[in-house]
């Protein structure tokens, strides 16, 4: 965070999976335009979400390294140790990752270089396995076996609308699957843009607006993006949501509700053929709609 301009945020968003389980765990960082600064962890779980703040003296990251701590909370490359104490959330364990499934370039391409960009993606991993269990609220989780996904943002505002599913869970196929799309707001202009990884068979597909996708259509629950004679389609049925705080000029004061683990179809075609269709039951999805 030294040197950033204010206001200014960065977090990093870890989510573990296994059979009906899955825990998300966002360490990060903000510090508004007075220059009030202050370290987090959020938390989201299928029962529960919590955030918790720490001084920023707390705080150290290296993001060319992949290195997060707050408090006694560790995150590396190679998996992450949880040590939260309050009165709402106990939480404590270690979870070990496996090698990373990383994407081809970086997400935003030609727009990480754009100085104006309100809010920049990152994809660190869309799917790797896991070893490790945790101790939420006295109830012990185990990851053995599961699967993880990592990624990351930096800037000072969330988008006020956008889509956001993510799956590397699929029940025939295996498959890894990001999707995001949102109003980008820069001096005098609001341009609709998305992106989207799509791993199947040792193939990536990428969407993106830079690369010519747009938004076909877009519900409170339902994206459809084209690109040249791609398509893809995601029809979500979102339960269970959790409310997280996202960032408004540097302050973690925007809620956004989220279901860490729901039904999502996903249709991918060519040339109106279909590559495939296939179910998720454990799809994540946030959805936020401009007031």
């Amino acid at each position: 965070m030294n040197g950033k301009k204010r206001p200014y945020f960065e977090g990093w968003y870890y989510k573990h999976e296994k059979g009906n389980d899955t825990v998300s765990i966002i360490p990060g960082a903000q510090i508004d335009e007075d220059g009030n600064a202050s370290a987090f962890v959020q938390v989201i779980a299928r029962n529960g979400s919590y955030y918790i703040p720490y001084p920023m003296e707390s705080y150290e990251a290296d993001r060319r390294m992949m290195t997060v701590k707050v408090g006694k909370n560790r995150f590396t490359k190679d998996g992450m140790v949880l040590a939260i104490h309050t009165e709402e959330l106990n939480l404590e364990g270690k979870i070990r990752y496996g090698a990373f499934q990383r994407i081809s370039y970086d997400i935003m391409g030609p727009f990480q270089m754009v100085p104006f960009m309100p809010c920049r993606h990152q994809i660190v991993s869309m799917k790797h396995a896991l070893e490790g269990e945790l101790k939420l609220n006295g109830e012990k989780i185990s990851f053995f076996g599961g699967t993880g996904y990592i990624e990351g943002d930096c800037g000072n505002t969330f988008p006020k609308n956008y889509f956001w599913s993510q799956s590397n869970s699929f029940e025939t196929e295996d498959a890894a699957i990001f999707a995001a799309a949102a109003d980008v707001h820069v001096p005098g202009l609001v341009i609709p843009g998305c992106i989207a990884i799509v791993k199947h068979q040792g193939k990536e597909i990428r969407f993106a607006t830079y690369l010519g996708a747009r938004i076909r259509k877009m519900t409170e629950n339902m994206l459809c993006i084209r690109q040249g004679r791609y398509e893809l389609k995601i029809k979500v049925e979102p339960e269970k949501q959790q409310m997280l705080y996202a960032p408004v000029k540097g302050k973690m004061i925007g809620k956004v509700k989220e279901s860490i683990q729901c039904r999502a179809c996903y249709e991918l075609t060519y040339d109106k053929k279909r590559i495939f269709r296939r179910l998720s039951l454990k799809n994540s999805f946030e959805r936020v709609l401009s007031q």
